[in-house]
C-alpha cells in the first residue's frame, strides 16, 4: 500500500503542478496527499520564469500558518525568505509593508491581513507572480478571501497586461453543504470558478489506492453519558460567582480591569468546569488566568516597535498581574461558602465531569505500548486545564499548546512531543507530527472537514481517530460527494466562459457612487470595506473607548444622521446629504452574489461609506486609509463625548426587554455587535426520537452554548433556548448594565488558538 500510495501521490503532485503552470486552477485534492508539495514545486517553477520585480508569492491561508510557514521554508529551491503576517500586522506603515516586501520573497497570512494590505494600497498585485487560496471554497460565504477577488484581483486582471498566476486548494465540504442538493452544490463550485477565474481540475486515483485506503475504519464516535442535574446547577452558580469576581477585579484594579482580556479571561473559567469538571476549574484559576495572560503579554510585547499602544497593555497587564493572581487566589476559599448559599456542597461535586472521565478511559487504553496521543480542543482556555488533569490521572507528561503561547514555547513544546518526552499534547493548532498514533477531537468543530483532515495530520500507520462531537461519516461521505460532482463535466465551465465574464466584468464602469479609487499609491473605500475604516478610525483619533452606537441618531423611521470626529470638531452626515449623494443609486452596489446584506444594514453601510469619503476628501485620512497626524493630534480635543449618552443607551436596552424571547435575544445581539444577528448567533434543531424538537443555540463572540428541552415544535424550541441564553450572566449582565458595545482598536485583541 505505502508503494501505491507513494507511486500515485508524486503523479498526482505532477500533474497538479503542470495544470496550475499551464493555466488559473481550482483543484480538488485529498487532504492527505502532498498539498503542500504542490505549492512548493509551483513556487519554484513560476518564480524562475517570473522578472525580478514581479517574483513574489502570496499565500492565502485561514489557518495553520505557522505550520505552512515551516513548510515552505524546509522545501522551497535556493535560500527564500518566507514572512508569516496576521492581525497584529495590520499596525504597520506604508515603509513596514515596503520592507517586508524587499526583505522576503513570499507572504503567508490569513485573508484579512491581505484584504486589508491591498485594498488600503500598501501592497500590489504588480509585485506577484503567483496567488495561492488555501480553503478556497470559503469564499463563497463572502469573506474577505472573496473580498480580495472582487475589489483587488478582478480590477487588477482587467486594467493590466501583467500575468499571474491563481491557485485555489479545496476537498472540504463546509458545514452549510451537508445539508445542500446537488443544485446548490453545482451553483458554488460554478461561482468559485467565477470568482477566482480559475477552472476546476480533479486528479484521478487508480482503484487500487481507492481499495486499500481504511480512512472510515480509522475513526470512531465517542458516545458520552448525560451529566448529572448537579452538575448543571454547578454550572450556574459559577456564572453568577464570576460575575461577582469580575466586579471585584473592577473594584480592587480600578481601569486596568477592563482590558479586554481580564474579563474575557474570568469568564471563561464557568465552561472550563462544564467541560472538565472541578479539578480542571480549580487549576485554571490558580495557575491557568495567569498563563494564559503571561501569554497575552509576551505576544504584545513581540511587537511593541511598530506599536506603543501595545507596549502600554503590555506593561499595564505586567502591573496588574500580581494583583490579580493575589485576588484570584482569595477567591478560591469563598467557592464553598457561596455554593452553601446555593444549597450546593461544592467538595461533594465529582473532579472530573462525565466527558473528561471518557477522555482519560480512552487515552489510558490506547497508551498501553508506548506511543504519543493528541487531544485537539478549540478554546486555549481548556488546553492548560486539560492538561494538567490528564497528567494527573495518567502520571504520565503531558503538554499543551495554545494561539496565546510564543512562538518559542509552542516550538519548545512540539519538540519535546515529537522526541518522545510528552506522552499526551492537547492543541488548539494543528500540526505535523508523524509519531502520533491516536487522535482525539474533544470538541465540535463547526466545520466538519477538520475530521477528515486529522489523517493528514498523524500521518502514521494505525492511526486511531475518535470524535466527541461530530460524527466523521458524514462529513467524509459529503466530501466524496463534492469530489464526485466536481468530476462532471457540466460542473467545470469553459474558457472561453470565463473569458466571456471577465470581459463583459472589465467593461462595466469603475467608479459609481459606492466607490472610491484615486489614481497612483491610494487606497479603496467602498460599501463593504467603509465600516471597519470609519471605525478603525474613530478609535485611534478618539484615543480610548470608543462607543460605536453613538456615532447612530436613530428614531422609529431609522437613521437620522451619523456624527464623526475630526481636527475641527464632530461633523454630521445627515439623511438629506445620503439621499442626495446616493440619488436612489444604490441597490446595484450590494451585489447579493457576493454578500447579503439586510435593509439596515445597507442603509448604515450609506452612512459610513459617505463618512469615510469625507473623511478622505477632508485629509483626515491619507491614502492609505490612515488617520493623519493632525486628525490624530486634534480630534479628541475637539470632540468631548457625547451629551446624553447615557440616556440613549437606557432607550436602546429598554426596546430589548419585551417580545418573545427568540426576538429579544437577536435584537439583544444585534445592538450589542453591531452585526447582522446571523453572524452572531447560530442555530440548530434536531428531531427527537419520541416527537418533537430540540434546539442549540451558539452565541459566537462569546463563545457560549445552550441548549434547550425537548418542544412541541421548532418555534417553541427557539424561544426555550432564548430565554436560557437571555437568563446567562453575561447576556442578562449586559442588558441590564445598559453598555453598548466598546470598540476596541481592532489590533488589541485577545489571542487565540
Amino acid at each position: 500500500m505505502g508503494a501505491t500510495r507513494g507511486l500515485w501521490a508524486d503523479e498526482c503532485q505532477t500533474s497538479c503542478c503542470k495544470r496550475i503552470v499551464d493555466k488559473n486552477t481550482i483543484l480538488f485534492l485529498p487532504c492527505n496527499e502532498g498539498k503542500a508539495m504542490v505549492i512548493v514545486r509551483c513556487i519554484d517553477r513560476l518564480r524562475f520564469d517570473a522578472p525580478a520585480d514581479a517574483n513574489r508569492v502570496m499565500l492565502v491561508i485561514p489557518d495553520c500558518i505557522q505550520h505552512k510557514t515551516k513548510i515552505l521554508q524546509r522545501h522551497c529551491a535556493g535560500k527564500l525568505h518566507v514572512a508569516q503576517l496576521g492581525k497584529l500586522e495590520k499596525s504597520w506603515s506604508k515603509e513596514k509593508w515596503d520592507e517586508c516586501m524587499e526583505s522576503n520573497h513570499i507572504l503567508v497570512g490569513t485573508p484579512d491581513i491581505f484584504y486589508h494590505a491591498l485594498t488600503n494600497a500598501f501592497l500590489s498585485l504588480k509585485s506577484f507572480c503567483f496567488l495561492v487560496f488555501d480553503d478556497c471554497d470559503r469564499a463563497v460565504r463572502g469573506d474577505a478571501m472573496a473580498g480580495i477577488c472582487h475589489d483587488v484581483l478582478h480590477p487588477f486582471c482587467s486594467e493590466t497586461s501583467a500575468s499571474i498566476r491563481i491557485a485555489g486548494f479545496t476537498t472540504k465540504p463546509s458545514k452549510e453543504s451537508l445539508g445542500r442538493g446537488e443544485l446548490e452544490m453545482h451553483a458554488c463550485m460554478q461561482q468559485l470558478q467565477r470568482l477566482f477565474r480559475a477552472s476546476l481540475y480533479i486528479p484521478d486515483a487508480s482503484d487500487e489506492y481507492h481499495g486499500n485506503c481504511s480512512e472510515d475504519d480509522a475513526f470512531t464516535q465517542v458516545d458520552v453519558a448525560p451529566e448529572g442535574e448537579e452538575h448543571g446547577k454547578c454550572v450556574k452558580f459559577l456564572h453568577a460567582w464570576v460575575l461577582g469576581l469580575v466586579r471585584k477585579c473592577t473594584e480592587r484594579l480600578g481601569t486596568v480591569a477592563s482590558i479586554k482580556d481580564i474579563p474575557r479571561i474570568l469568564c471563561q473559567l464557568p465552561k472550563v468546569f462544564e467541560q472538565l469538571g472541578r479539578d480542571a476549574f480549580l487549576f485554571a484559576i490558580t495557575k491557568g488566568a495567569r498563563a494564559q495572560l503571561q501569554g497575552k503579554i509576551s505576544t504584545l510585547r513581540q511587537h511593541t516597535q511598530d506599536c506603543p499602544e501595545r507596549r502600554q497593555e503590555a506593561e499595564a497587564l505586567e502591573r496588574t498581574l500580581p494583583a490579580l493572581q493575589e485576588l484570584l487566589l482569595e477567591a478560591v476559599p469563598t467557592l464553598e461558602l457561596y455554593a452553601q448559599e446555593q444549597s450546593l456542597d461544592w467538595f461533594s461535586i465529582p473532579k472530573y465531569s462525565a466527558k473528561a472521565e471518557k477522555l482519560m478511559e480512552i487515552v489510558t487504553e490506547d497508551l498501553t505500548e508506548r506511543k504519543r496521543c493528541l487531544v485537539l480542543v478549540k478554546d486555549g482556555a481548556i488546553s492548560g486545564p486539560l492538561a494538567h488533569i490528564l497528567s494527573e490521572w495518567l502520571t504520565a507528561p503531558t503538554g499543551y499548546i495554545c494561539g496565546n503561547m510564543t512562538k518559542e514555547q509552542r516550538n519548545d513544546t512540539l519538540s519535546r512531543f515529537r522526541s518522545g518526552d510528552l506522552a499526551v499534547l492537547v492543541s488548539t493548532n494543528v500540526a505535523n507530527l508523524p509519531e502520533c498514533k491516536l487522535v482525539v477531537h474533544f470538541d465540535e468543530y463547526r466545520t466538519p472537514q477538520a475530521h477528515p483532515q486529522t489523517a493528514a495530520r498523524g500521518r502514521s500507520p494505525g492511526l486511531k481517530v475518535y470524535c466527541f462531537k461530530n460524527d466523521p461519516q458524514l462529513a467524509l461521505t459529503a466530501e466524496r460527494r463534492m469530489t464526485a460532482l466536481a468530476k462532471r463535466p457540466e460542473t467545470e465551465l469553459r474558457e472561453e466562459d470565463l473569458e466571456f465574464e471577465a470581459e463583459s466584468r472589465a467593461k462595466r464602469p469603475r467608479l459609481g457612487p459606492g466607490l472610491l479609487e484615486v489614481e497612483g499609491d491610494s487606497g479603496l473605500i467602498n460599501v463593504h470595506n467603509c465600516r471597519e475604516l470609519v471605525n478603525r478610525y474613530c478609535a485611534e483619533v478618539l484615543a480610548d473607548s470608543f462607543v460605536v452606537d453613538d456615532m447612530f441618531c436613530r428614531d422609529e423611521s431609522g437613521i437620522l444622521n451619523v456624527r464623526y470626529p475630526t481636527p475641527r470638531g464632530w461633523e454630521t452626515v445627515s439623511r438629506q446629504d445620503v439621499d442626495s449623494y446616493w440619488a436612489g443609486d444604490s441597490e446595484e452596489v450590494f451585489d447579493p452574489s457576493r454578500k447579503r446584506y439586510t435593509t439596515r444594514e445597507k442603509d448604515e453601510l450609506r452612512f459610513l461609506f459617505l463618512v469615510a469619503l469625507r473623511l478622505r476628501q477632508t485629509d483626515c485620512l491619507d491614502n492609505h486609509n490612515q488617520p493623519t497626524t493632525e486628525a490624530t493630534q486634534l480630534a479628541r480635543a475637539k470632540c468631548p463625548a457625547a451629551p446624553g449618552r447615557t440616556e440613549a443607551a437606557a432607550k436602546r436596552i429598554s426596546s430589548v426587554s419585551t417580545g418573545p424571547p427568540k426576538s429579544r435575544l437577536c435584537d439583544w445581539a444585534q445592538k450589542t455587535y453591531r452585526q447582522s444577528c446571523d453572524k452572531t448567533l447560530e442555530w440548530e434543531y434536531k428531531s427527537m426520537p419520541g416527537g418533537g424538537f430540540c434546539a442549540f443555540l451558539h452565541i459566537k463572540p462569546l463563545q457560549l452554548r445552550f441548549e434547550g428541552e425537548a418542544c412541541s415544535s421548532k418555534k417553541q424550541a427557539g424561544h426555550d433556548v432564548a430565554l436560557r441564553a437571555l437568563q446567562h450572566p453575561q447576556v442578562s449582565g449586559q442588558c441590564l448594565s445598559g453598555q453598548p458595545e466598546v470598540l476596541v482598536h481592532k489590533d488589541v485583541m485577545e489571542v487565540d488558538g
